[in-house]
């Protein structure tokens, strides 16, 4: 399960990327998302490398923030300790949380009315909420066309009073999803 919740993860950080024509390099065990748009939030190194590759991919950023995951599948010490020597911080550590949707029974209470984007209109109110996160974030969804809103990457509005609060990103890989984000204004 844990390598199921690793390639979810790193699907998401690649899809949107690669489908509105950023730069994605990816290698056996290592891609490099590189959007240009000055923010960790969508300039992301994920994966495993040898150690003596971590300077040329620094390189590869020229000065941008970038963020590097690292799955807790990768047992590498060396690359964690070189990632420190470059000043790198660990900043958070995810978690998982599983859940099996077979029997799960929904509440009744609605106070969130919660909606698939899907056009325009519905992707600024998604914008609006994230963008009070990372300012970047505009010029990163701004660049998706109507039809990526359907796919494999899934993004959602949650409304409140016709308020939008909160928002979140599924991803779908294989027989795998996960809630990749989710962000709130309250």
């Amino acid at each position: 399960m844990l390598e199921k919740i690793k390639q979810n993860t790193f699907g998401h950080f690649r899809y949107l990327p690669e489908a509105a024509g950023f730069s994605v390099k990816t290698d056996q065990n290592l891609t490099i998302i590189n959007c240009g748009l000055g923010s960790s939030m969508f300039n992301i190194v994920c994966g495993n490398c040898y150690t003596e590759k971590v300077q040329n991919i620094v390189n590869e950023f020229k000065g941008q923030p970038f963020a590097w995951w690292i799955s807790p599948s990768i047992k590498s010490k060396g690359l964690s300790k070189k990632l420190l020597e470059h000043g790198f911080v660990t900043e958070t550590e995810e978690r998982a949380m599983l859940c099996d949707l077979t029997n799960f029974e929904s509440s009744a209470n609605q106070l969130i009315k919660i909606d698939q984007v899907l056009n325009r209109d519905q992707l600024e109110h998604f914008i609006k909420v994230l963008e009070t996160y990372d300012a970047t974030a505009r010029s990163f969804y701004e660049k998706l066309i109507e039809p990526l809103l359907n796919q494999q990457e899934k993004l959602f509005v949650g409304y409140e009073n016709d308020i939008p609060v909160v928002i979140a990103i599924l991803f779908i890989s294989g027989d795998t999803a996960g809630f990749c984000r989710i962000y709130k204004l309250w």
